[in-house]
């Protein structure tokens, strides 16, 4: 399995685990906040746990996975944007769900845009 599809994997599971987290009370405070951070809804918990599934899916290939990590970023970056603009009116969100959101897209775009070499050769001194 290459690096890629690793990454893949992990972020998925990452996402689903985040997306279980929102259902659990305790885990969830009063007022909707995971952790006692980021705003939750079951929309948002949704989204994260069929992300999180297709990301693990996702890990067969790298073709897929360079795929998925396109599309998932795109979709990241549009929430996290709804989230700052819409000021919870469009989407129930906070800043820092924004935010979130926001390092998810960043992450997601980088990994799936970046061009990577697999000749890396060390610097010549």
């Amino acid at each position: 399995m290459m690096n890629i599809q690793k990454t893949v994997k992990w972020f998925g599971v990452l996402l689903l685990v985040l997306g279980l987290a929102g259902f659990i009370p305790g885990i969830v405070t009063t007022g909707g906040y995971l952790f006692g951070i980021f705003l939750v809804s079951v929309l948002m918990n949704l989204i994260h746990i069929i992300v999180g599934l297709v990301g693990i899916e996702s890990a067969v290939t790298e073709t897929a996975a360079l795929r998925y990590f396109k599309i998932v970023g795109v979709l990241f970056a549009v929430i996290a944007i709804f989230g700052f603009v819409s000021n919870g009116t469009i989407m129930t969100t906070n800043t820092a769900s924004s935010v979130l959101a926001t390092i998810f897209a960043l992450f997601a775009l980088y990994v799936g845009f970046v061009p990577r070499t697999n000749n890396i050769s060390a610097p010549v001194l």
